[in-house]
């Protein structure tokens, strides 16, 4: 019922739902994408134009009851860091990670190396 009710309302002002991700929306904005990630009650919405980004936040309040909490720093248990000189967003699941481990009593337990790799840079080029 919720999700119908959203869909209709993002696809009716021009979000497309993603094929990929039932909770992906894209609205392509003039030269601008705008990315808008729904889980449950939470929003996050991203692009690379601030004017496009606040266009969307002031249409999604059009259509539903929001509060724009700012800038992210948390979102579904990732912490989300910015560096606006580089321009890169770092993901991270360092706490969450931490906080299952000391709730199943692991606090004490011997480090091991991952198997992948922890140089792997991801890029636009495939």
């Amino acid at each position: 019922a919720w999700y119908t009710t959203l869909r209709g309302k993002l696809e009716g002002v021009g979000f497309r739902a993603s094929d990929a991700d039932a909770s992906l929306f894209v609205l392509e904005k003039s030269e601008h994408k705008v990315f808008l990630l729904v889980y449950v009650d939470d929003i996050l919405v991203a692009s690379k134009s601030e004017r496009a980004l606040w266009d969307v936040k002031q249409l999604v309040g059009s259509l539903f009851d929001v509060r724009d909490l700012g800038e992210a720093h948390f979102f579904l248990c990732m912490e989300i860091t910015r560096d606006w000189e580089k321009g890169s967003i770092k993901l991270s699941q360092h706490k969450a990670v931490s906080n299952i481990i000391m709730r199943f009593g692991m606090g004490e337990a011997k480090l091991s190396s991952t198997p992948m790799s922890t140089s792997t840079r991801l890029s636009k080029r495939g």
